[in-house]
């Protein structure tokens, strides 16, 4: 099971287990009250990273009442049980010396202290140690997927501890969708020969921005995007994030991840390629 460190930004640091989700009788309970307490969201004290969580929360976020707080009010308030966090962290894998990947973090308050707190959801939406520009586009639709992941969660511990389905009705969503791919988010692994196997008329390659400003449009119909999340110098013991997005309704539509190595580079392999091919 993975082991992430979650280092926020005023030096506040905890740790957490993806093992503690596997308590298949204690998660659906433990949050049973999310949408009755308020959610505190905590801003990093920078200016980009506070402009896409107020923009985004009070564009989005339905479930459960909301208030921002700074980071120090964060330390001050994490044991109380009357509020849940959602906060941006620096996320680090067991094996890796440094953080690699951003991530969106829901905790619920009321441990004993900040390192015990329950993780209820986390995802990455970009590296730690420097920033595309693609994060802003697809940080809301994120936020979506974990707000998803917490109604599932509270409907279900079979759900709850699952985590985010990775692969997300793949039959159904990509056998007669356009898939569009970043040329970006293609690995090297995903050869010439293998490209010209599997991509058609209705599986393409384009350049980054093209496809970002696909996604930013939103009026293309029936169509997928890619959008891959991974550290800008992966160590031993880092991972990739695969999503692809649906265009029109921004719903998350495949998600995987994997260890990278040197036969697993970053970006989309030629297995997740076979995977997403194989209903057309």
């Amino acid at each position: 099971m993975r082991k992430i460190t979650i280092c926020f930004v005023l030096a506040l640091m905890t740790a957490f287990s993806a093992a503690g989700q596997a308590q298949i009788f204690t998660k659906k309970y433990r949050i049973a009250d999310f949408t009755s307490k308020v959610m505190k969201v905590v801003l990093t004290g920078g200016e980009y990273e506070d402009a896409l969580l107020r923009e985004e929360v009070m564009r989005r976020w339905t479930l459960s009442p909301y208030e921002f707080c700074t980071q120090e009010e964060f330390a001050a308030l994490c044991s109380d049980d009357n509020y849940y966090f959602l906060a941006i962290v620096a996320g680090q894998f067991r094996k890796e010396t440094a953080p690699g990947l951003d991530m969106i973090t829901v905790l619920k308050g009321g441990a004993a202290s900040l390192n015990d707190m329950f993780e209820v959801v986390s995802l990455p939406f970009a590296s730690a140690e420097e920033a595309s520009g693609r994060e802003a586009l697809y940080f809301g639709p994120i936020i979506d997927v974990i707000q998803s992941q917490i109604r599932r969660a509270m409907a279900s511990d079979v759900r709850g501890y699952l985590g985010i389905p990775q692969t997300i009705r793949i039959d159904r969503n990509t056998k007669y969708k356009t898939i569009i791919f970043a040329d970006t988010d293609l690995s090297p692994d995903v050869t010439q020969v293998q490209r010209r196997k599997y991509f058609d008329e209705n599986i393409l390659v384009m350049d980054e921005d093209a496809v970002d400003d696909i996604f930013a449009a939103g009026t293309r119909p029936r169509t997928l995007v890619s959008y891959v999340v991974a550290p800008a110098s992966p160590e031993n013991g880092s991972y990739c994030y695969k999503m692809l997005f649906d265009v029109e309704s921004r719903e998350l539509v495949y998600y995987r991840r994997h260890k990278i190595g040197s036969s697993t580079p970053v970006g989309f392999l030629s297995e997740d390629i076979k995977r997403i091919v194989a209903p057309r």
